[in-house]
């Protein structure tokens, strides 16, 4: 009888073994959907405040001798849209401050891609638009 006491001890103490890795485990899950969480709302973060320094520099009220604005006043400045589209993608990055990856297309009125020197689009090589990669 005595040992049939300390079979059960020992089957509660499996599953009292069982039951603390259960929770472990349970709690390096939570742990790790927490910091994916705080990583994207991060870069979630990032990405808008690259979004508002782009608009911020690319569209200006008034005509600046020095930066990327490709559209001053409303009208779009070809002269500076071509020295824009002319630098590579990297320069761009500096130049503009982001870190974030961009795309700039223009589309005509029925929703058509206009080409830029050629490109269907500005930026990030990694990026399609409307099927079309761009040149980066």
């Amino acid at each position: 009888m005595k040992r049939r006491a300390k079979s059960v001890k020992a089957s509660s103490n499996r599953k009292k073994q069982r039951g603390l890795s259960d929770g472990m485990v349970l709690l390096i899950f939570l742990v790790l959907i927490s910091v994916i969480i705080a990583v994207f709302s991060t870069e979630s973060q990032v990405t808008r405040q690259d979004q508002v320094k782009l608009l911020n520099q690319l569209v200006i009220e008034a005509e600046e001798e020095d930066g990327p604005a490709i559209i001053v006043g409303g009208t779009l400045d070809k002269t500076m849209l071509l020295n824009f589209a002319n630098k590579n993608y990297d320069e761009l990055k500096g130049l503009l401050g982001v870190t974030s990856d961009f795309v700039i297309h223009f589309e005509d009125s029925e929703g058509n891609l206009v080409d830029i020197i050629g490109k269907p689009c500005i930026g990030s090589a990694y990026a399609r638009v409307n099927g079309y990669r761009c040149d980066g």
